[in-house]
């Protein structure tokens, strides 16, 4: 019974044979070969040789462009699609010109597909754009169009599968980090909409990137020659400040056309999702960033809990509770940054700077009081 359970494909025949009890033995015992023969058999192209590479890809091509979309069919043709995602990530640019092929039926495959078949798909497209590089690029433009429609797919794992595929495309396309900052972030707002963990997590990875990008973009993709191209790189008040757009107004209205004070009702996921990327962000920009920049960071945070204040002089109970987890949120972003990456003299000297804000804002406050005094005893 083992000897026949040795192979690639379950024996259904050897299986049929089998008294009922023994049934899961046998299995037990395929999946325990494919355990030990797999690892070496991902090895026969990127160690081994390339010659039937082509061949290999063709094959799952054809299994992509058949048309039974039956549910008995459909875990053929995701195996096939998991297989020329691991080629492509793998091999890179040795798989030459074929991946266009490939591109093209999975995109007839997705307008059709159900929600498994479109998380599969992009994360197809994300292991080929990391695989090949620059190399994809003559599909860079289509791919983001086809991903920046599933940004706000109902089903959450097709969301995060289309938010790590960006991630991934944002480093080879320039266009993104120069020219499509404002618009990816707007597309990232709306992925929180109705979020969950993990869509917070991926929406705060790609702004991570994507700023990281925008502020210092990779020499080797930027033409020296291209003045008009290198004057687009942002700074890093320009970066806060679009997420701060979006922390204060909560995902209700375009973030760049309305007012910096914050508004009510806006989402809570947002506001996560929100301080989980400034949290990601500037660990990605790293400490010493940090060490050198935490006045600027410091003041921002302020300036977030400062305009959310003016919503905390109400009676209105929802609306005070909603101030409260504003400023939550900020000292989780504090605790994430400052808290966690600096080292013990950074973390005093920003203790002193929240201290002379703080000292700041009590004084402002005492003098207030004293005008409204002086005034009340002219009257």
């Amino acid at each position: 019974m083992i000897e026949q359970s040795n192979s690639l494909l379950l024996n259904e025949e050897a299986l049929n044979l089998c008294a009922d009890p023994k049934k899961p033995v046998f299995i037990y015992e395929w999946l325990r070969y494919l355990d030990r023969i797999l690892p070496a058999a991902q090895k026969i192209y990127s160690v081994g040789d390339t010659y039937s590479l082509f061949e290999t890809i063709n094959f799952c091509n054809d299994i992509l462009k058949g048309r039974d979309d039956s549910p008995t069919h459909l875990p053929v043709k995701l195996a096939a699609l998991q297989c020329l995602g691991a080629m492509y990530e793998t091999l890179g640019r040795l798989v030459g010109r074929s991946y266009e092929e490939s591109f093209h039926l999975m995109i007839k495959w997705l307008k059709n597909a159900e929600s498994q078949g479109r998380a599969e798909l992009l994360h197809t497209f994300a292991k080929l754009v990391k695989g090949l590089g620059f190399g994809a690029s003559s599909i860079h433009k289509d791919l983001y169009k086809i991903v920046k429609g599933h940004m706000s797919d109902r089903v959450m794992a097709v969301r995060i599968a289309a938010l790590n595929c960006l991630t991934v495309l944002v480093p080879e396309y320039v266009f993104l980090y120069t020219n499509e900052v404002e618009s990816i972030s707007t597309l990232c707002f709306k992925a929180l909409e109705s979020s969950n963990y993990e869509v917070r997590l991926a929406v705060a990875r790609l702004f991570a990137v994507l700023f990281c990008a925008a502020m210092d973009p990779p020499k080797s993709r930027l033409p020296a020659t291209n003045s008009k191209t290198q004057s687009k790189v942002m700074s890093v008040e320009e970066c806060f400040g679009i997420l701060s757009h979006g922390f204060l107004r909560g995902g209700i209205g375009g973030f760049l056309k309305t007012g910096t004070v914050a508004v009510t009702g806006g989402q809570k996921e947002t506001r996560i999702g929100v301080a989980l990327a400034y949290v990601t962000l500037i660990r990605e920009l790293g400490p010493l960033w940090l060490e050198k920049n935490h006045v600027f960071v410091t003041k921002h945070l302020m300036e977030l809990t400062t305009k959310a204040g003016p919503l905390a002089y109400t009676n209105n109970v929802n609306q005070a509770d909603e101030v409260v987890y504003m400023r939550r949120c900020v000292g989780y972003i504090l605790r994430g940054t400052v808290g966690t990456i600096l080292g013990e003299h950074a973390q005093i000297a920003v203790c002193k700077q929240l201290g002379a804000i703080l000292a700041d804002c009590i004084n402002s406050f005492g003098k207030l009081r004293a005008a409204d005094s002086k005034s009340y005893g002219q009257k």
